[in-house]
């Protein structure tokens, strides 16, 4: 596991940006490690691959990650496995593939596909301390977003356009996501807040695409936007946002935050593989307890 520690002012349009450290892992023997949520406890979880992204013979696996020690997992019966949100409980939610995609759930150590009902594909993005699931679905009318409250679901459509995704919910039931400014693939991506049966959109100033990807208890918003030429991550503060950049990467990606403010996401340079990475507010003690046991 290649690890290495370096502090950052970040750019950013609040009066007040944050100082940071960022660490970077890589899942042992992985070509391209993202991590994608983080809990209060400091556990990770995310996915790894053994080759680049669509390559033949290229395989996803999940993977958990606690201080230095990570830790592989499947969903029994798939051929690929992808985790994207993990609650203070330590329930894991995710992507299992066969033939068609398919959410999952781990309640202790048992995984439990489920699907949308009548869905092509289904895929579970967040998990908030309640139990609640979002993620998105996809039908003949295009994608949608879903919540996921024990066995019932409910849609998430943003009026505001088409091809709504849903990432990630915090305890108060806020969700963060995406939808399409137009009917064409070429339109721009917007991000959105969901409070309640209201949608505020999310832009970042001047980007052509927004995504906002990870929530916390708080509000805090994190994700990535699209300057033209390669992505940057942010954290978004009320109305206030920061660019949050690895030094010397082509592309940073913030996609999961918690309650402390630790920030993980992925970078990488070029063509190169993708490297996982966690950005901890310099002087928060949980750097020493997360970073350097």
């Amino acid at each position: 596991m290649a690890i290495s520690v370096f502090t950052l002012l970040l750019g950013c349009l609040s009066a007040y940006p944050a100082s940071y450290h960022f660490t970077q892992f890589d899942y042992p023997g992985a070509y391209d490690t993202v991590p994608q949520s983080i809990n209060q406890l400091g556990q990770i979880v995310g996915g790894w691959r053994n080759g680049p992204e669509g390559q033949p013979g290229t395989v996803e696996k999940g993977f958990f990650k606690e201080h230095a020690s990570f830790s592989s997992f499947v969903v029994p019966g798939f051929t690929s496995t992808w985790s994207s949100g993990i609650n203070a409980s330590g329930q894991i939610v995710g992507s299992c593939g066969d033939t068609t995609q398919h959410g999952f759930l781990t309640d202790g150590n048992t995984p439990i596909a489920f699907d949308y009902p009548a869905a092509f594909f289904t895929n579970a993005a967040g998990i908030n301390d309640l139990g609640q699931i979002v993620g998105v679905y996809g039908d003949a009318k295009g994608l949608h977003g879903f919540l996921k409250n024990d066995n019932a679901f409910a849609p998430i459509d943003c009026p505001l356009g088409s091809n709504t995704n849903a990432f990630a919910i915090n305890k108060l039931g806020k969700i963060v996501g995406i939808y399409k400014g137009g009917s064409s693939d070429a339109a721009p991506t917007h991000g959105f807040l969901k409070e309640g049966v209201n949608f505020t959109t999310i832009d970042f100033s001047g980007a052509s695409d927004t995504i906002p990807f990870g929530i916390n208890n708080q509000g805090q918003i994190v994700g990535y936007y699209e300057p033209g030429g390669g992505s940057r991550g942010f954290l978004k503060t009320g109305s206030s946002y920061q660019t949050i950049w690895v030094p010397g990467s082509t592309t940073t990606r913030a996609l999961g935050i918690n309650d402390s403010g630790l920030i993980v996401g992925v970078f990488w340079n070029g063509n190169g593989p993708f490297h996982g990475f966690l950005a901890t507010p310099v002087g928060n003690p949980a750097l020493s307890l997360l970073l350097l046991d």
